[in-house]
């Protein structure tokens, strides 16, 4: 079988040092660590025993000069939604196949709007891919597999207060999507939510009932309902610690950290207010519909630390495009193409805690 190059642009941060650590694991797969900073992407390439290069994402020519014998691209350097799209670009000019981990809706919306390029190159551009984005559209997407019609689904996102592996532009991004305003499904259109929160219990790793309250819906999700037949979609998050979660939306909403050296304070704070506490992120998805007119519940819950979530999901994917499951050219997010039985199966065998249950109600 052919060995496939794959470029990790961002390859020596939290989530794409564990994306190149997984994919090493595969013999027909050469990770490349790519960055801006040649030691750095050298020492992280030494240490996992695979290739590296330099890249400057804002610079064509470096960008084409990294390209070279490049088969697929597991992008994890999106620092903002504004940011460019030159290495997606190019990628569907040049028939490479491009997965990122972007959580900016207008960052997305222009990635999957290089759909006719890349089809008529032969590239598969998937986009939105990690544990928010991602995991739950992947999720909502197979249920297309277990029901006939969705009724209701419901996501609980619920972060740890151990912020020690946050990074000051991962607070970034999470203050941007703090500013999208919450959504919900119903009755064939996203409407705004009336604000109630909802309680809710999680076993593993909290074990307690957590009150969260309605959240935004990211790009992926915003597709679902072209994909499967649903009548309600819910996001809901909050932390483990109320006193936390609230301090991260103050601080967010008083712009502590539109800077970087404004987040790198800000972070400091936060990390010692959840000092020795869990450093793991949940995600429990509850749909409910019917299926030969009977109906079922499914109960879709996995958790972990969150750049080990995030890590795994393009992870699994580029195995997916690797071994040829997924034949599709062009743009899309991953609910639109993932085989999601495949990929459930590969979430069992990926060192997590994970189930995915369904039952007769």
């Amino acid at each position: 079988m052919k060995t496939h190059r794959v470029l990790i642009p961002g390859g020596y941060g939290a989530v794409g040092s564990i994306i190149a650590s997984l994919l090493s694991k595969n013999e027909n797969i050469i990770p490349v660590v790519a960055g801006r900073s040649k030691d750095q992407a050298k020492k992280r390439a030494e240490k996992l025993g695979c290739q590296w290069t330099t890249v400057d994402l804002e610079d064509k020519d470096s960008i084409q000069e990294a390209l070279n014998e490049i088969d697929i691209i597991i992008n994890c350097y999106i620092p903002s939604a504004d940011f460019n799209t030159y290495l997606p670009e190019m990628a569907a000019e040049q028939g490479i196949h491009y997965l990122d981990v972007a959580a900016f809706n207008g960052y997305n919306e222009r990635v999957v709007g290089l759909h006719k390029i890349a089809a008529k190159s032969g590239a598969l551009l998937i986009t939105a891919l990690g544990l928010f984005p991602g995991a739950p559209g992947l999720i909502l997407g197979g249920n297309r597999d277990y029901f006939d019609q969705v009724d209701c689904a419901d996501i609980f996102f619920t972060s740890g207060s151990n912020m020690d592996n946050l990074t000051p532009l991962a607070l970034q991004g999470i203050g941007y999507l703090m500013q999208v305003p919450p959504k919900k499904w119903e009755n064939g259109k996203w409407t705004k939510p009336q604000g109630k929160a909802r309680r809710e219990y999680i076993s593993k790793p909290f074990n307690k009932q957590i009150t969260f309250y309605p959240y935004m819906v990211t790009f992926d999700l915003l597709k679902i309902p072209e994909i499967v037949k649903i009548n309600h979609i819910n996001m809901w998050s909050m932390s483990e610690s109320m006193f936390l979660g609230m301090a991260l939306v103050l601080g967010l909403k008083l712009g502590f950290a539109k800077t970087i050296k404004k987040a790198t304070t800000f972070l400091r704070l936060l990390r010692y207010l959840g000092r020795n506490k869990n450093e793991d992120y949940s995600l429990r998805v509850i749909s409910q519909g019917t299926r030969d007119a009977k109906k079922y519940e499914r109960v879709v819950e996995m958790n972990a630390p969150e750049e080990h979530l995030t890590a795994i999901v393009p992870a699994i994917i580029c195995e997916q495009i690797i071994d040829g499951d997924i034949k599709k050219v062009g743009a899309y997010t991953g609910a639109e193409v993932v085989k999601t039985r495949r990929f459930s199966d590969s979430l069992k065998n990926a060192g997590i805690n994970y189930r995915d249950e369904i039952r007769a109600l």
